[in-house]
C-alpha cells in the first residue's frame, strides 16, 4: 500500500511528457505568430512560463477533483477557478483599478503572476527602451507602489508558482487520504436496501426449487383460421 502523496506525485509526473509536447507545439506557433521579441532567451522563457502555468493549474484542478463528490461538482468548481483567474489576472481589468477589497485575488491567482511575467518578458526586452517599457506598463496599470514592474518580477513569478504547486499537491494527497470520495457503482443497491433482518421473508431463487422433468404429448391437435373472404375456415395444422 502506497501513500496518497505517491499517487499524486506519480500522476503529476506522468503528465509531464505530454504537457511538454503540447507547450512546444502550441507555444511555438503562438509566439512567432503574435510577433513577440525575436530572441532565444525570450522564446524559451515564454515556453517555461507556459509550461509552469499549465502544470500549476493542473494540480489546482487536481485538488478540486480530490475533494469533489461528482464530476458535476468538478466541472462547476473548475469554471469558477477559471473565472477568477481570467477576471483578476490583469488582462480584462487593469490591476490599478481593481478595488482594494478584491486586490488580494489579483495577488493570489496564478494567471496574474504568469501574465505579468509575459509582459515583462516582452516590454523589458531589447526591442523596447526603458522609457517605452515604463510608459506601456503604466498605461496598462502594471505598477507596484506607483512604479512599473521591473524584470526581477519574473523571478518572483516562479517564487510564487513553485510553493503554490507544492501546496496543491499536498492538499490533494490529504484530501485523498482523509476525505476520499468513493463513487457508488451503477446498478449497485444501497446498503440500506441490502440489509436483511430476521423478520424479513426469505424468497428462494428458482435455482433452489426442485425441478422435475416431464414429457408432453398432444392428440388430435389442429389449428383453424377464418378466411378473409366468406365464412369458410382454413385449417393450417
Amino acid at each position: 500500500v502506497y501513500p496518497a502523496l505517491s499517487y499524486v506525485i506519480g500522476q503529476a509526473l506522468a503528465l509531464v511528457p505530454q504537457m511538454i509536447l503540447d507547450v512546444i507545439l502550441f507555444g511555438t506557433i503562438v509566439y512567432w505568430m503574435v510577433g513577440f521579441t525575436a530572441t532565444a532567451s525570450g522564446f524559451f522563457l515564454y515556453l517555461a512560463l507556459f509550461f509552469s502555468f499549465n502544470f500549476t493549474m493542473g494540480q489546482s484542478f487536481g485538488v478540486l477533483s480530490a475533494i469533489a463528490p461528482s464530476k458535476t461538482v468538478v466541472q462547476a468548481g473548475g469554471a469558477v477557478i477559471l473565472l477568477f483567474n481570467v477576471l483578476f489576472c490583469g488582462f480584462i481589468i487593469s490591476p490599478d483599478v481593481i478595488p482594494d477589497y478584491y486586490i488580494w485575488l489579483y495577488w493570489m491567482v496564478p494567471l496574474s503572476w504568469v501574465y505579468r511575467a509575459l509582459l515583462l518578458n516582452e516590454y523589458r526586452s531589447d526591442d523596447y527602451s526603458e522609457e517605452d517599457g515604463d510608459l506601456i506598463l503604466k498605461s496598462f496599470g502594471f505598477t507596484y507602489r506607483g512604479e512599473p514592474f521591473q524584470r526581477e518580477w519574473i523571478g518572483y513569478c516562479y517564487a510564487y508558482l513553485i510553493p503554490f504547486l507544492f501546496v496543491c499537491m499536498a492538499m490533494s494527497a490529504c484530501f485523498l487520504h482523509f476525505f476520499r470520495m468513493e463513487p457508488t457503482p451503477k446498478g449497485q443497491p444501497d446498503e440500506e436496501e441490502d440489509e436483511v433482518t430476521e423478520d424479513d421473508d426469505i424468497i428462494s431463487s428458482p435455482a433452489d426449487d426442485a425441478f422435475t422433468p416431464v414429457d408432453l404429448s398432444f392428440t388430435d391437435l389442429c389449428y383453424d383460421v377464418k378466411s378473409s373472404v366468406g365464412s369458410e375456415k382454413l385449417r393450417l395444422l
